[in-house]
């Protein structure tokens, strides 16, 4: 199923002074007690919360639905260290076709995978994602696409 999260930032005198919400997740569907990656975006007006601010998490969920622009994931089947690079390839296990941007997501940063065409069922993309000199010793690569 899709999950959303959105984060509220209390202050230790409970006045708010943040509030923020994911763009998705990786994977974008989850089952029962599996977890994702998101990403929270804040509008805070420039100040960083409090030290001290207690956060609170609030997750929604849907039905997962396969109509155009609806969040699919594509099973990563390879991914491997090349130089200065994690270079794999993800598959379409969907029945549907699928559509780009295929994204990989990696720490901070994220990247697409090739081709960006319509993705069959079954078919496969390839990435590549540059650490930038960055170490790296462990990684974890996650892929999604939209219902085309």
């Amino acid at each position: 199923m899709p999950l959303q999260r959105s984060r509220s930032t209390p202050s230790p005198a409970g006045k708010l002074v943040a509030n923020g919400n994911s763009q998705g997740t990786t994977p974008a569907r989850l089952k029962p007690g599996q977890v994702a990656l998101a990403f929270i975006y804040f509008e805070m007006g420039g100040n960083p919360p409090p030290r001290n601010a207690k956060s609170i998490f609030t997750a929604q969920r849907a039905a997962p639905g396969t109509e155009s622009f609806d969040s699919a994931d594509i099973k990563v089947t390879e991914a491997e260290r090349s130089g200065q690079r994690l270079v794999g390839t993800a598959e379409n296990t969907n029945s549907k076709e699928l559509e780009g941007p295929y994204g990989e997501l990696l720490s901070e940063h994220g990247t697409y995978a090739a081709p960006d065409g319509p993705l069959a069922a079954n078919g496969s993309v390839s990435y590549s994602i540059d650490l930038y000199g960055q170490p790296c010793p462990t990684f974890l690569v996650g892929s999604t696409a939209y219902f085309k």
